[in-house]
């Protein structure tokens, strides 16, 4: 922020017909925290004076909050970047026990495929208690991450439009998840992309909740998944923003029941964009 730029706020008290002058950082404060000299001419926070300032210190607590709460979010990141290593190391370590190839096999000995036998055999037992436990705990955490948007109400924030550097990091973030995909294609049922592509679309979409084709891409990598629920409320979100978008419905129709009756709205669409493309050349 520029500590230059002069603030012209009018105070909210319409009364006063006068801008905002001095910014009250009392924890307790229950007043406008930005007010005029008449304000405090009529005893708004006459118990805490010490807590008032000037409005030009207002940008520098904003720079302060700013540098801190980039700190916060980098401690965050890495804290998640250290479970995706984790999670990365467990996935592997799973493909290379129980993924075994037929080329593989005609490598072992009797006694390594005994080995590999006994584990496939077992895999059941020995997997039931990892799969509960890490969804016990990514539940729990969810939870809590829900649960602390919430408190810190960051869902209400709109202070204002979606920034231009939201927007192209957004499309950029997009951009890598496409990239992904089109390289996955290039290897044989690689389920690993669409975790990986997800990944860079939700990152897209903590900037611009609206980028529509991240939205569609998600649905429909979710649907490779074999996550249906979870695709159709993509899905959803993708055709609250435009109705008629024809992969948002095909990822919500194709999982649900009434699949018959969604094709046939699929199909009465396309029959109407054939109609009116008639009407346009006969004019």
């Amino acid at each position: 922020m520029d500590q230059n730029i002069e603030l012209q706020i009018q105070c909210s008290i319409k009364e006063h017909d006068s801008h905002v002058q001095l910014v009250c950082i009392n924890d307790a404060c229950s007043a406008n925290r930005v007010y005029c000299f008449q304000c405090l001419l009529n005893g708004y926070h006459a118990d805490h004076l010490n807590d008032q300032y000037d409005l030009n210190k207002l940008i520098e607590l904003f720079q302060n909050i700013e540098k801190q709460s980039e700190s916060l979010i980098e401690k965050l990141n890495l804290m998640i970047g250290k479970i995706n290593e984790s999670l990365a190391q467990l996935n592997q370590g799973l493909k290379q026990k129980y993924q075994i190839k037929k080329q593989r096999l005609q490598k072992m000995n009797a006694n390594q495929l005994n080995q590999a036998l006994d584990q496939i055999v077992k895999y059941s037992e020995n997997t039931k208690n990892l799969q509960e436990c890490v969804e016990k705990y990514s539940n729990q955490l969810n939870n809590q991450l829900n649960a602390q948007i919430q408190e810190l109400k960051l869902e209400q924030i709109n202070y204002s439009q979606i920034t231009q550097e939201q927007l192209l990091q957004a499309e950029e973030f997009y951009q890598k998840g496409i990239k992904v995909l089109k390289q996955g294609q290039l290897l044989y049922k690689n389920y690993n992309q669409y975790e990986e592509a997800i990944y860079y679309f939700d990152y897209a979409l903590l900037n611009n909740k609206n980028h529509f084709l991240s939205l569609v891409m998600k649905a429909d990598s979710l649907r490779m998944l074999g996550k249906y629920d979870e695709a159709i409320l993509q899905a959803d979100k993708a055709l609250e923003i435009d109705s008629k978008h024809l992969n948002s419905l095909f990822t919500k129709c194709n999982y649900q029941l009434n699949v018959y009756e969604c094709l046939v709205n699929m199909m009465m669409q396309f029959y109407g964009l054939i109609k009116r493309w008639k009407q346009i050349q006969s004019i």
